[in-house]
């Protein structure tokens, strides 16, 4: 595992795993995400993030957090970091990224939502850790020994008459 955190609204401690091998191929390699619920033995979900295969099994996710949109406690926010730019074994940097799934009421199932890419200034060989509280977001690297922190911005789309 690379990177756990508990959800206080949910009462949730979830756990990610850098990559592990894809049922697709012998070669590829998926994040997978377990969530656990204290005082419930055994009880457990694990989901695989089929959205992005890595290049190898030290590739994948790196860091997480968990969010929700302020004065909306239905819909919580992961953030999984990938350590290499690019999503790839990649230590040119500027190429940061973050993948961003979202769960609705009370289910642990991750839907993705869509890829945040960090700032191009940010010249790191890998990222390491992340957190994010309301709107700030922190990053640091391992490799490059760099902190950094940002400001989310919230995009909050209206409903759509269909």
């Amino acid at each position: 595992y690379e990177a756990v955190f508990y959800d206080t609204i949910r009462n949730q401690i979830v756990a990610v795993k850098e990559a592990v091998p894809s049922d697709e191929t012998a070669d590829a390699f998926v994040g997978e995400v377990t969530t656990l619920v204290p005082g419930t033995v055994g009880t457990q979900h694990r989901q695989k993030m089929e959205d992005l295969v890595f290049p190898s099994r030290a590739d994948g996710f790196e860091g997480a957090a968990v969010t929700y949109c302020e004065g909306d406690r239905s819909r919580r926010y992961l953030f999984l970091l990938c350590e290499g730019n690019f999503c790839e074994n990649n230590d040119d940097g500027g190429g940061g990224v973050v993948k961003v799934y979202v769960a609705e009421g009370d289910s642990v199932e991750w839907g993705y939502l869509g890829t945040m890419l960090l700032p191009t200034t940010l010249m790191w060989k890998d990222y390491s850790g992340m957190d994010v509280r309301g709107d700030l977001i922190a990053l640091v690297s391992q490799t490059s020994s760099r902190f950094w922190i940002g400001y989310l911005q919230w995009y909050v789309h209206p409903p759509t008459d269909t």
